[in-house]
């Protein structure tokens, strides 16, 4: 009897232990891998499965369930430690820990310029908006709103005719946002001028 339920006593804990590592989670996906780099990092971050809550932190700290929560990338622009583990159903993953060096003194794209610049004129321009910051695409807007990425693509000189703000700003890869660029246009009323001139005539 005594070897009967030793035996079963063995597949129980066979069972247990299949349950387990049924349960375990795999380690979540951290892109890109751990290294020097001379530019900002967009972290992306995948659990398996994907039900599996991702918390991380950027502070040294230990993970817990309530560090903060990954829901989507995010850039990093200074060298950082990150540490991130995955949580489901009270089961929780190998900690990862990644070590991003970030050496470039770049990382934040030029401001755009503006030529001719802005000021006052008495007859329409064509301005021209240009960065220093290689591959950069300048958003503008003329309508008081902050550029965004979805704001209108600059291509080719803009047209002023009238008091005008412009502003700019220069989105690349591998670079924050600089900073948003204001220009200024305005345009001098000719005065009306009489003819003849004003006089005594007989």
């Amino acid at each position: 009897m005594l070897l009967s339920f030793l035996r079963s006593w063995c597949v129980v804990v066979s069972l247990l232990a299949i349950g387990a590592s049924a349960w375990a989670l795999d380690a979540p996906d951290v892109k890109p891998a751990a290294g020097t780099y001379d530019h900002p990092v967009m972290v992306v971050i995948k659990a398996t499965p994907k039900e599996a809550d991702v918390r991380f932190s950027i502070d040294g700290t230990a993970i817990t369930p309530l560090s903060s929560l990954y829901t989507k990338p995010f850039k990093l622009a200074t060298t950082t430690t990150l540490r991130v583990q995955s949580f489901l159903d009270g089961v929780a993953s190998p900690e990862v820990v990644v070590t991003y060096v970030i050496t470039g003194v770049n990382n934040v794209g030029a401001t755009p310029t503006f030529s001719p610049a802005p000021g006052t004129y008495s007859a329409p321009v064509s301005v021209a908006l240009a960065s220093t910051t290689p591959g950069t695409t300048i958003h503008f807007s003329t309508d008081g709103t902050e550029p965004t990425a979805t704001s209108p693509t600059y291509s080719s000189p803009i047209s002023i005719s009238s008091n005008t703000t412009v502003r700019a700003r220069g989105f690349a890869n591998g670079y924050f946002e600089g900073a948003v660029a204001v220009g200024v246009y305005s345009f001098q009323v000719a005065q009306p001028t009489a003819s003849p001139v004003a006089g005594t005539y007989n």
